[in-house]
């Protein structure tokens, strides 16, 4: 008692926090790129971070400068504390636990382009950050030093427990973490009173008011009265012991399978029943962040909205999703951001909901999760909200490695796939390149045959000519149009578009092929009105590709539809055939410049005969154009039974 009573006397501010403020800035001005750092925790740090904040960074900065000030440092010693200080948590852009190492990587490239720093220093500043890492002991959580350096940055990621403002800290970081007051703070308790400084500097500078803080806390555990200038929220807001084991075991269940649609359901159903919701569901934004599609849903009619798709800026949804801002709408008829399309066009009802941000990656949108409708009579709670918010940070990362995966394991498929093709594909190239080139090597040969050829002969031989010239024409125009459009060198041309018209167009330019094909060819707009903001020429390049590609892969007296219909404010194009369907594996090549379906050595040239092919560029083309309008190409197709190409727009009229 009386060393505590000799530390308390000894405890003072020989530097003041003007000075300190001072040196932080100095340091800043000293090296732009922890500016940088800074306006990047400023921006971009997740809005549900409470304790973690851009403050929380400069004050462990200005901690750090304080300690090592205050232990006689040398000044590049200082320097490297402040930049693992200004570091240590921007880990936090990217994912809310065990960040450290992204932090660290994060330093190594920042200090690798501003050179000045040697490897060493770049290697000691990396384990300074990783320090900051909680371990688990025998004693509780602690974190431990890999050297005498890192010493100070621990003491300055601690400060606030030798502070006065320590309970107001807690506070934060309790609504942080989502936990009941009556099961954090004896943890906090626990923590404070376990806690050893590990500098000089801060045992003399922060001991004294720990002492204070344990005696606040303790009276506060007993009382249930806080200090007088601490705001506490009016209800305890946190998580029950329940939601919390359910919370650890969650990473456990979202990585149990490679099924990951299978996994997230039934991770749904759990969230569903946790929060005592009628429905709750999953919503992912296209690659162009224009439109959301329904990907899960537990509850309510999920087979009527199985990969249903909406405007992205649509709806409260697309408000979470744009200002990466959690909801919570007890009454969504009052709430103006709300979209009702849906409802009308279903049989659900929507009454109140939660609405959280899917994120990852430093704010990489991936969508949003809602969850609807409380059973019983009282409404959703801000425990509930916060509760769904850490399903959400964790379902994101599952998200996010599940596509990461998707897209390795596809794009090992398709190179392996192109490779094994890649001779194939030569081939046709040099034949759809040799048919138009033989056609005029011939005809020249015999208009300049020394054999005099009577004028219907030579005339037929021009034309043949022509023919041919024209062909390579068409071939380099359509090579040059799909670079440029791929480049986005090409610019839109948007007007008003009736897609009745456009629809009827189409018609008539594949009337003839449909004709001597004996094709079947329906068409079906649901609303003459419907009209979307488009380039119609390039939107007509797209219709007559899919359109075309039908004829050529479907056979004799087979039937093709193109349907056009409105749906949750969004315009649904889709062509169908009765073709020979597409290979799942083959699906993600279809896309791909100069790749056809089916046998390459059973090529054959021609526009709309059965099995013939190209250059293998209308698909690619159409992708790009979609792109371009924000939009995207799905396809569902079955060996044999044909193939469903579809793609969305917006339907401008729609209001939210």
């Amino acid at each position: 008692m009386e060393d505590d009573e000799e530390i308390m006397e000894q405890g003072s501010k020989s530097i003041s926090d003007e000075v300190m403020e001072e040196k932080v800035c100095n340091l800043l001005r000293q090296f732009p790129f922890l500016e940088d750092a800074f306006a990047r925790l400023e921006k971009n740090l997740p809005k549900n971070l409470h304790y973690h904040s851009a403050k929380h960074t400069r004050e462990v900065l200005r901690d750090v400068l304080l300690f090592a000030e205050e232990d006689n440092l040398d000044e590049r010693e200082k320097t490297l504390l402040g930049v693992a200080a200004t570091f240590h948590d921007i880990g936090f852009l990217e994912k809310p636990i065990d960040n450290e190492w992204i932090a660290a990587a994060e330093a190594r490239r920042a200090l690798e382009k501003a050179e000045g720093f040697s490897e060493a220093e770049i290697q000691r500043i990396e384990a300074m950050i990783l320090d900051t890492q909680l371990v688990q002991t025998a004693l509780g959580a602690t974190q431990l030093p890999s050297d005498s350096l890192a010493r100070y940055l621990l003491d300055a990621d601690l400060s606030n427990l030798g502070r006065e403002d320590f309970f107001q800290k807690t506070e934060l970081l309790r609504l942080e973490h989502g936990v009941e007051r009556a099961l954090f703070m004896p943890e906090a308790l626990k923590f404070l009173e376990n806690h050893e400084w590990l500098t000089p500097a801060a045992n003399k500078l922060r001991r004294p008011q720990q002492l204070k803080n344990i005696e606040v806390l303790k009276n506060y555990l007993e009382n249930h009265e806080a200090p007088k200038d601490v705001d506490l929220v009016s209800s305890d807001v946190g998580l029950g012991l329940s939601r919390l084991l359910f919370l650890s075991q969650l990473p456990l269940l979202l990585n149990s399978s490679l099924s990951t649609e299978r996994v997230m359901e039934v991770a749904l159903g759990y969230l569903q029943t946790m929060t005592g919701a009628k429905a709750a569901t999953i919503f992912l934004l296209n690659d162009d962040q224009t439109e959301l599609t329904f990907w899960a849903m537990q509850g309510g009619d999920s087979s009527r909205l199985k990969n249903k798709t909406m405007p992205a800026n649509k709806g409260i949804v697309g408000w979470v999703v744009k200002h990466q801002e959690p909801v919570m709408s007890t009454d969504v008829r009052n709430d103006s951001r709300f979209f009702d399309v849906i409802d009308r066009e279903g049989s659900f009802e929507t009454l109140q909901l939660l609405c959280v941000p899917l994120s990852v990656r430093g704010g990489v949108k991936l969508g949003a999760l809602q969850v609807l409708n409380r059973i019983g009579p009282e409404p959703f709670s801000p425990a509930d909200l916060i509760f769904v918010e850490r399903f959400g940070q964790q379902l994101s990362i599952a998200i996010d490695n599940a596509r990461l995966f998707e897209q390795s394991n596809r794009m090992r498929k398709m190179l392996e796939t192109l490779e094994r093709r890649k001779g194939e594909m030569i081939s046709v190239l040099a034949h759809e390149f040799r048919t138009p080139l033989n056609v005029i090597q011939a005809s020249a040969d015999l208009l300049s045959f020394g054999g005099a050829l009577d004028e219907t002969t030579r005339s037929k031989m021009a034309e043949t000519l022509m023919s041919g010239v024209r062909r390579l024409t068409q071939l380099t125009s359509q090579l040059h149009a799909l670079s440029q459009l791929q480049a986005g060198s090409v610019r839109l041309e948007k007007e008003e578009v009736s897609l009745a018209e456009l629809v009827e167009v189409v018609k008539e330019r594949v009337r003839v092929p449909m004709s001597d094909r004996r094709l079947q060819f329906l068409t079906e707009v649901s609303d003459p009105t419907l009209a979307v903001h488009a380039d119609k020429s390039l939107l007509g390049i797209v219709l007559l590709n899919l359109v075309g590609n039908a004829i050529r892969f479907t056979p004799d007296n087979g039937c093709i539809t193109l349907s056009v219909k409105s749906d949750s404010g969004m315009a649904v194009f889709s062509v169908t055939d009765t073709g020979i369907g597409i290979p799942e594996d083959e699906i993600p090549l279809i896309f791909e410049k100069f790749y056809e379906v089916g046998d390459s050595l059973e090529h054959s040239s021609g526009q709309y005969e059965f099995r013939s092919g190209g250059l293998g560029l209308g698909l690619p083309t159409s992708l790009s154009i979609l792109k371009a309008h924000g939009s995207d190409l799905l396809v569902e197709s079955k060996v044999g039974s044909g193939s469903t190409f579809r793609f969305h727009l917006p339907l401008p009229q729609v209001s939210s």
